[in-house]
């Protein structure tokens, strides 16, 4: 049996729409079955049969038997599979083809414009249209390769790969006799000279004093070098082919922000590379993603308390040298030695063509968003540029997401017990299983004009890194669920309020780690946090047919110390929205009327626009140690403007102008052009509006409150001082009893870091100040705020902006 079909195609070669005609049985002489084709055009809807009514040779088939009974009737069963598979297939020919222009997604390669422009000749227009390349999928794995070369695809990948780059030794001889080492040498050795009492003619003390110390040097040098090894670095890139290969779906980079770095590293300057720090894996994965590039491994600034058997051995042959957490001594003196050895050794390793990588926040991420930098490494980097050391230097923001922490949690921590020291298993299982520095590296000797270099160049690096970091399909979900539905809602509402974020997160700018449908995205986003944060229930019941898609509810785990965990995943976005957070709660906080009553009615309700971007930038000041809301060379107010042109673009505010009181109004007659007007905002809200600002609003929420309660408990500082560990825990115990007697609503509130940055807050407004006895820092009240009168104008004030 055969059959015909046949398509008809319009002139531009795209199918739009498909015949079929079945099969006719026609008896002749020789016993053949005849082909008919259409009779009419092909694009005629109609079958011709003149052919069959004039046949006369027609002959009925005799009675089948029941073989032949069973054999038609199985013909004819796949027969109608055959028809129903043509049906299927030949549907998408009845609508135009879509052919799917290239996602061009977001690139950052360009310095600022405040920043030299040594760089921007690495981009081109190709990088910003170039997408997302997934490391894992390598090309010894294509299906043109042979088997064997597919079954060990990434052993062939990794021997394939250049890692033989010179990597010279620095002799520790080379860095003691650098005139920095010399001159700590010879002021440590007069130091304890003086303090023994002997005196400075004393040569016999000199030589051996010299020579405990320069001992001393040579120990710290051997603990801290790194020892970069090729052989190393292509057994690891293997080894973390496999391991990531079972972690991770895919391990993404944008395409155009390689190829800059490709270019960057072909030029004759060092790199210096400054990622974001979220999880140990971060050692391993800037050095991984070079090795696939074929570009030289940095040496990597690690904490000593990673130099442990096994795994700092491994560290320290992918690049790790390890650095103090603290470079304080503990007699509460500069460690002098120490910071000239670690300055000298990073200055000869740049000259010597090295390329760096450290973290610029310090340690970890507690909190989901990114830290305020530490400056104390990056001061060697301008130290050296500054004296000539260093001609140029290519400096790198990098950003690293993940939609799982492999580390596991910080809960412990936020909830105020102390860190777990690391382990070499503890290691282990942070990547099977899923640096700190003081403010500047030279102590109080440097100008004040020199921190202040070093500290914006400091913010800047970690504002751009934050602006290029991907969005993962975690951190948006959790953003939903933590404050637009945390009472939970159903998924075909949580996937309509994804695509608005992610449409809103492409008119920012800002790239995704995920694509796709947004009800898949959900669903694997909820699969991914699992049921200790998210909680789902099936109610799309019995009643529902077939075809229909399944329904679920969804809300977040809200109980302690769970939600402190997914709050982690939200505050992803927190840097994002935390100018636009800012605005609508001051907005919020001016208003004598309760929006949410007015929805979609005028509450006639007038706030004056400079007043309300004045008390805005004082709540942007509260939050400083929270938000970078903009970079050092950029005005926080034209941010806090920006934001608040947002609510006039999503209509929440209109534009009134109004002349001033005691202005006279202008009239025909009058002479005068330069009468003053009061620019003024009529709130308008609408049911979209007051759920996107009901958002921004819940991300400051627990913040404040933490800030609230705990300015409430500087009373405790009255007429006494008190350990800053020992403050900050009876805040926290104080804000633990408030959450269980119901009184506050967010549980993040009890998180220490929120607390703690209110205390930085307190400091910077010189209602606390401290100092430091026995190595224990000690905080009392300031004589401007000594009493409970004094404290309570700076309370409300905090408490003005949580109404």
């Amino acid at each position: 049996m055969n059959l015909q079909y046949y398509t008809g195609n319009d002139s531009g070669g795209h199918s739009r729409g498909s015949h079929y005609a079945r099969p006719h049985y026609t008896g002749n002489p020789n016993g053949r079955r005849r082909r008919y084709r259409n009779s009419e055009s092909l694009d005629g809807q109609s079958w011709s049969r003149d052919t069959f009514a004039h046949s006369s040779q027609f002959v009925p088939a005799p009675r089948p038997s029941k073989y032949a009974q069973k054999t038609r009737t199985q013909s004819t069963r796949s027969y109608l599979n055959q028809i129903k598979l043509i049906e299927s297939l030949a549907e998408f020919k009845k609508y135009p083809m879509v052919h799917a222009g290239p996602l061009e997604r977001p690139v950052h390669g360009q310095a600022c414009k405040c920043l030299p422009f040594s760089g921007n000749d690495l981009t081109s227009k190709t990088t910003t249209s170039l997408g997302l390349r997934n490391l894992l999928r390598v090309s010894t794995n294509n299906s043109d390769r042979y088997f064997l070369t597919r079954k060990c695809c990434y052993v062939f990948h990794c021997l394939n790969l250049r890692t033989k780059f010179h990597y010279p030794d620095i002799p520790n001889k080379l860095i003691i006799k650098d005139e920095c080492v010399a001159a700590a040498l010879e002021q440590v050795v007069a130091d304890e000279m003086e303090q023994k009492g002997l005196e400075a003619s004393d040569k016999k003390a000199y030589v051996t004093l010299l020579a405990k110390y320069t001992a001393r040097a040579n120990k710290l040098l051997h603990e801290m070098k790194a020892a970069l090894s090729s052989t190393l670095i292509r057994l690891t890139g293997y080894v973390l082919f496999k391991v990531f290969s079972n972690l991770f779906s895919s391990v993404t980079v944008h395409g155009g922000q390689k190829e800059v770095i490709e270019r960057a590293a072909q030029k004759d300057m060092p790199i210096i590379y400054l990622p974001l720090h979220r999880s140990h894996v971060d050692y391993l994965f800037v050095t991984w993603i070079l090795f696939n590039q074929q570009i030289p491994a940095p040496i990597v600034a690690a904490g000593d308390n990673l130099r442990m058997p096994v795994f700092g051995w491994l560290l320290r042959g992918l690049g790790g040298f390890f650095i103090k957490r603290r470079l304080d001594a503990a007699k509460s003196r500069k460690d002098i030695l120490y910071r000239s050895v670690l300055q000298t050794y990073m200055t000869h390793s740049l000259q010597a063509g090295y390329n760096l990588e450290f973290f610029i926040e310090g340690g970890r991420t507690r909190t989901g968003k990114p830290c305020m930098p530490k400056g104390g490494l990056l001061s060697v980097i301008v130290d050296a540029y500054s004296n000539g050391t260093l001609e140029d230097a290519l400096i790198i923001p990098i950003a690293i997401n993940y939609d799982r922490l492999l580390d596991g949690n910080f809960i412990r921590e936020q909830m105020g017990q102390s860190k777990v020291p690391e382990s070499f298993w503890g290691a282990v299982r942070a990547i099977i299983k899923g640096a700190r520095s003081s403010s500047s590296l030279f102590g109080t000797e440097v100008t004040e004009e020199y921190r202040l270099l070093v500290k914006s160049l400091a913010v800047h690096i970690v504002f751009d890194a934050e602006r290029c970091q991907a969005i993962m399909s975690t951190n948006a979900v959790a953003w939903l669920l933590s404050f637009v539905y945390r009472s939970g809602t159903r998924l075909s509402t949580l996937t309509t309020a994804l695509d608005a974020l992610r449409d809103s997160l492409k008119a920012r700018k800002r790239d995704t780690g995920f694509s796709g449908d947004s009800r898949e995205v959900v669903r694997h986003a909820v699969q991914l946090l699992g049921p200790g944060l998210v909680r789902t229930e099936d109610f799309s019941g019995s009643n529902s047919s077939a075809c229909d898609k399944p329904d679920y509810f969804i809300e977040p785990v809200t109980l302690l110390p769970n939600i402190i965990e997914f709050n982690y995943y939200a505050s992803a976005l927190g840097p994002l929205f935390a100018a636009d957070a800012i605005v609508v709660t001051t907005l919020l906080s001016m208003t004598d009327c309760d929006l949410w009553t007015y929805k979609d009615c005028s509450p006639d309700c007038l706030v004056d626009k400079k007043k309300l971007l004045q008390r805005a930038g004082r709540l942007a000041s509260v939050l400083q140690h929270e938000y970078l809301l903009a970079p050092p060379c950029a005005k926080q107010e034209d941010r806090l403007s920006q934001a608040l042109d947002n609510l006039v673009d999503m209509g929440l505010l209109q534009a009134a102008v109004f002349p001033q009181k005691g202005v006279r109004r202008w009239s025909d007659d009058s002479d005068e052009d330069d009468i003053s007007y009061c620019h003024h905002f009529k709130v308008t809200p609408t049911s979209s509006s007051l759920e996107v600002i009901g958002a921004w609003r819940n991300m400051l929420v627990p913040m404040l409150d933490a800030y609230y309660y705990t300015a409430h408990c500087l009373q405790k500082l009255i007429a006494t001082q008190m350990p800053d560990k020992e403050f900050i825990q009876s805040s926290q115990s104080y804000i633990g009893s408030l959450l269980e007697k119901g009184i506050l609503k967010y549980g993040e509130s009890i998180c220490i870091d929120p607390i703690r940055n209110a205390v930085k807050f307190f400091e910077s407004e010189g209602v606390v100040e401290s100092y430091t006895h026995d190595s224990i820092r000690l905080l009392y009240l300031s004589k401007e705020f000594e009493s409970e009168d004094k404290l309570l104008p700076f309370i409300n004030e905090i408490d003005s902006f949580r109404s």
